[in-house]
């Protein structure tokens, strides 16, 4: 006698979950991983989003410009154009390397520090301009 018994296969199709995802926008301030020189050590730091609102909603990368603490022991000069001094974490004196733009992948974006005023994204919307050769 032959099985005629037909093989069935049960297969449950996994439930979909919607990827957790924050909305992030232009002139915001975030703790950000960034690539060391190396490309491999990750430091992190806070740093401006300076991409449009449209590629923050649909894109998987930010495009953004890190910030570094000033002192009275700074190198930084604030006589470059790509060097815009603005109030950073809890109040210190930074600077936003407009000379290091750079693309980071959400994954890499921590907390919320806060938004910028209009004064500092216009200076370093400027200053990115500056730096890519627009101006």
């Amino acid at each position: 006698m032959k099985n005629t018994k037909k093989h069935t296969y049960s297969y449950k199709k996994p439930e979909y979950k919607k990827p957790d995802r924050r909305e992030f926008h232009r002139g915001e301030m975030y703790w950000v991983d960034m690539k060391g020189t190396d490309g491999n050590m990750f430091k992190r730091r806070p740093a401006v989003i300076i991409s449009n609102d449209k590629c923050n909603k649909h894109s998987e990368s930010l495009t953004v410009i890190p910030l570094t603490s000033l002192d009275e022991h700074s190198r930084v000069s604030e006589h470059l154009p790509t060097h815009v001094n603005i109030m950073g974490v809890q109040g210190v004196k930074s600077c936003a390397k407009c000379e290091h733009i750079a693309a980071v992948e959400k994954r890499h974006v921590y907390e919320f520090i806060r938004p910028l005023r209009e004064k500092e994204i216009r200076d370093i919307t400027f200053a990115a301009c500056v730096q890519i050769g627009v101006f």
